[in-house]
């Protein structure tokens, strides 16, 4: 569908019908969950887009409404972080919440509000980590997606320092509930805390003294990244089938935390039309302009000439700069995410993931006799024939396999509390199915 036209109400209305879960009205209770007390306190981290962001000067909201998700403006420009490092921190927006559901009409789409609803139903009292109350014992940690994951932990760890202040708590103790991305923030702040990438790679950052995670739900996590979050930053990323307009490719690229998502789990992941592996290295920038990746795509080239946003988008330098530096902080994230650090907490990992879906894994580059590169993720016609379907798919959720799902240091993996819980759902929507509501609370219990 072309950008400039808009779906037909028809399509959207049934679009967002199939989007919906069947769920009952009756709330999930567990009786023993519900009369526990006292409960340790748990905080929800939503994954990449999941809070809503608010202008702090117009007041308005730019990302977490039905309009944003059906048609980001421009193709999202209004979204892009301006690449020079200066004017990037001047642009933030607020994340004033998570997205909880969205509405069309008579359709209401479930994201967040359904596990909110679950909790408070099962004796969890909503608080404010701006402003906490020492009573309170659910808590969400909205946060501006678009900035590296390194900066929200310790952002995150600000937030629940003051909640213990308040609590008047030594120790601060704690349940997780991470959902996609927030993975990477949550396993961060229990290895290093909000330290810097260069203090934690000197051994210079520990785990935080005065916060103690007992229980890291993990649902639907791409802890070693994801190949279809490659793909996104090539095509661009769309979070409506069939109708919904997409985030362009260059403003995937203004983001951060998307270089965060590239697919580290393997080394392997380029192979040729026979199905040989290619010595390409993806966290190389020579690569990125040598296939005509992202920004380097013709049409994606052409796009940007025309438009002329210097302002977000910098000078030919100044991209560069901002790749290299986004594809060095994501190696450097990855490689500490799966080392083993001195101190690691007690804390027992949960994961609800799904490994029943084909999902893209490896990726085939061709050259045609012109020498033009095309970058062919699954299930494009081309590697769906065997032996290529083998190489190019792996059993995931649609988003990540299940290598990445499970791509821990060895101390997490002695940290598995329990073989994980496979849900046949998609990535995205595996945070409000009744399985995982159910799975929840019978962990929080535990």
């Amino acid at each position: 569908m072309e950008e400039s036209r808009l779906p037909r109400p028809w399509l959207l209305a049934l679009t967002l019908t199939l989007l919906c879960a069947c769920a009952s009205r009756e709330p999930l209770l567990l009786d023993p969950l519900v009369r526990l007390e006292p409960k340790t306190p748990v905080v929800i981290v939503p994954g990449m887009t999941g809070s809503k962001l608010r202008d702090p000067v117009t007041e308005k909201l730019v990302w977490g409404n039905a309009g944003r998700l059906f048609f980001p403006r421009d193709g999202g420009y209004s979204l892009a972080l301006p690449l020079d490092p200066v004017n990037r921190e001047r642009q933030g927006f607020e994340a004033s919440d998570v997205v909880r559901r969205l509405r069309i009409g008579f359709v209401n789409v479930d994201i967040y509000g359904g596990l909110i609803d679950l909790l408070e139903n099962n004796g969890y009292r909503l608080g404010d980590l701006e402003d906490p109350r020492a009573e309170d014992t659910l808590f969400i940690f909205p946060y501006d997606w678009r900035y590296n994951n390194v900066s929200i932990a310790a952002e995150l760890v600000k937030k629940l320092e003051r909640l213990r202040g308040v609590r008047g708590e030594p120790v601060l103790r704690l349940n997780m509930i991470v959902h996609s991305n927030a993975a990477r923030i949550a396993r961060y702040m229990l290895k290093y805390g909000g330290a810097s990438l260069d203090d934690a790679e000197a051994g210079r950052a520990g785990p935080p003294a005065g916060i103690r995670v007992e229980k890291l739900l993990l649902i639907g996590t791409a802890n070693g990244g994801s190949t279809n979050g490659f793909r996104n930053m090539l095509q661009g990323r769309s979070y409506v089938p069939v109708v919904g307009r997409k985030f362009t490719p260059e403003v995937a690229f203004s983001f951060e935390a998307a270089f965060e998502t590239l697919p580290a789990y393997r080394d392997d992941l380029f192979f040729d039309e026979d199905g040989q592996a290619l010595d390409v290295d993806l966290f190389d920038a020579a690569n990125w302009e040598r296939y005509g990746w992202s920004i380097y795509a013709r049409r994606t080239a052409k796009r940007l000439h025309k438009r002329g946003r210097v302002d977000l988008f910098g000078t030919p330098e100044q991209r560069r700069d901002h790749l290299e530096r986004s594809l060095q902080r994501s190696r450097r994230l990855h490689a500490l995410l799966v080392r083993d650090v001195p101190g690691f907490p007690e804390t027992r990992y949960y994961m609800v993931q799904n490994a029943y879906r084909e999902t893209p894994d490896r990726v085939m580059l061709v050259q045609d006799e012109a020498g033009e590169w095309s970058t062919l993720f699954f299930p494009h016609r081309r590697v769906r024939r065997p032996p290529l379907f083998s190489l190019a798919s792996s059993p995931g959720d649609g988003h990540a396999t299940v290598l990445s799902q499970q791509w821990f240091s060895p101390q997490e993996r002695e940290a598995l509390a329990a073989e994980p819980l496979y849900v046949p759902v998609y990535h995205r929507t595996m945070i409000h199915h009744k399985t995982t509501h159910r799975a929840i609370l019978r962990y929080l219990l535990e």
